[in-house]
């Protein structure tokens, strides 16, 4: 990978985690539908009566906050935001549900818009993509808080798992964690690259974009309220009370 869009990892790892997040659903469960199930919207152009059904659905997402994004309207600030000024840095938020007016709740509460941006080596950009199933969504925040609590217990057990997240576009990991900070390795990839590499052989060969961002337990809870704040209007009507 280019060196303006690849960080290396650090080689010193005291306490490795060995935990990646996987391709799969957030309860190993079968109930969600993967991208597959619905098409790859990103392969057509969402005009009328040139999908399938359930793929002619991804491309009705609309809420308020969700359009104001694709209008062009800035979010920076809001959600998910770790990362330090001049190096890698990541910032998420939940935009709405993809489906708003499905009256099908298990319908309407399978996926959420995700925004958010990324520097890596000093390149930015922003993304946006039904990237998160609703249910899985608070199990990021919740990871962070858990790792927060691990950093400060010095403990030389693993870090607490990564939460398994369904599509590709984000993964998370644990290289390490010294003085007080966890080192996260995040991977972006498909709809989350880089513009210029979410088309062709490129975007195929060279694999997912890797952020390192180190974070105190304070930052991770700051992180995890912030990603929570942003899931808070569009809650899960279909989760267990």
């Amino acid at each position: 990978m280019n060196d303006h869009v690849h960080s290396q990892l650090t080689t010193t790892r005291p306490r490795q985690s060995g935990t990646t997040g996987a391709l799969g659903n957030a309860h190993g469960s079968g109930t969600r539908r993967s991208r597959a199930a619905y098409g790859d919207v990103s392969e057509h152009s969402c005009r009328p009566g040139s999908l399938p059904v359930l793929a002619r659905a991804r491309c009705r997402y609309s809420s308020p906050v969700s359009q104001g994004v694709e209008d062009g309207g800035s979010r920076d600030g809001v959600g998910l935001r770790l990362g330090v000024p001049g190096g890698d840095s990541l910032r998420l938020a939940v935009t709405g549900y993809q489906f708003p007016d499905a009256e099908d709740l298990q319908l309407r509460c399978s996926w959420y818009m995700v925004e958010g941006s990324a520097t890596v080596g000093g390149h930015g950009w922003d993304f946006m993509w039904q990237a998160l199933t609703c249910d899985a969504a608070p199990l990021i925040s919740n990871w962070f808080r858990l790792l927060a609590t691990w950093v400060e217990s010095e403990s030389t057990d693993s870090a607490p798992d990564a939460p398994w997240l369904i599509e590709p576009n984000l993964q998370f990991r644990v290289a390490s964690d010294r003085d007080g900070k966890v080192e996260l390795v995040v991977e972006l990839d498909n709809e989350f690259l880089p513009p210029e590499r979410r088309r062709g052989r490129q975007a195929a060969s060279e694999g997912p974009v890797v952020l390192t961002l180190r974070a105190s337990p304070l930052e991770l809870r700051d992180a995890a309220d912030g990603f929570d704040a942003t899931i808070a209007p569009f809650p899960d009507l279909t989760a267990p009370s």
